[in-house]
């Protein structure tokens, strides 16, 4: 008799922890886990960084990663293209090739990849971009895209997202960079 109650009480323990924890999983935000999940995809791939520039099929890919992973959710809505550059715009096509760094450097300081994507739709902006990129001077970009901007407004806000950062900040409403410190003190 002492040893089933003991059964009892040991399975009954279990469960009661069991059904704590899974208290504990259903009282996060939802909005948080959906921004832990993007950290954990980023970080499975090696590629994407949080203020790379994104464009249509890495965002796709991270929304398929979402469904799989936790259903339905804000970042996986079909609008959220319409605010990504497309992959074959003008802008990407450069990043892609080989402006990247300089491109991320230039958006960074300028506080926006925006910026850069007005000078890009442009055929003399285009030319201007290439140039600065072949010449390795950010400097130079940077000079030249403040006086286009002073003469053409190019600063004007857009609703576009940019980069991983920039998606999660705007549908989720949280900081990438809160996720990833929680990831690296985890491991």
């Amino acid at each position: 008799m002492n040893t089933l109650c003991t059964s009892c009480l040991v399975l009954s323990l279990g469960l009661q922890l069991q059904s704590e924890e899974m208290a504990t999983r259903a009282d996060l935000n939802p909005r948080k886990q959906l921004a832990e999940a993007v950290g954990r995809f980023m970080a499975s791939n090696s590629d994407l960084h949080p203020d790379d520039l994104i464009v249509h099929s890495d965002v796709l890919e991270l929304q398929e990663y979402l469904v799989r992973t936790h259903r339905e959710g804000p970042l996986t809505s079909p609008r959220v293209l319409h605010h990504v550059l497309e992959d074959r715009s003008a802008l990407s096509r450069l990043y892609h090739r080989r402006g990247g760094d300089a491109l991320r450097t230039a958006a960074e300081a300028l506080g926006s990849y925006e910026p850069l994507n007005q000078l890009a739709r442009k055929g003399d902006g285009r030319k201007v971009l290439r140039d600065a990129i072949d010449s390795g001077s950010v400097v130079e970009l940077l000079r030249t895209i403040e006086a286009l901007g002073d003469e053409q407004g190019t600063r004007n806000q857009s609703s576009m997202v940019y980069t991983t950062r920039d998606l999660v900040s705007r549908y989720l409403g949280t900081d990438l960079a809160i996720i990833e410190l929680s990831h690296k003190q985890a491991h």
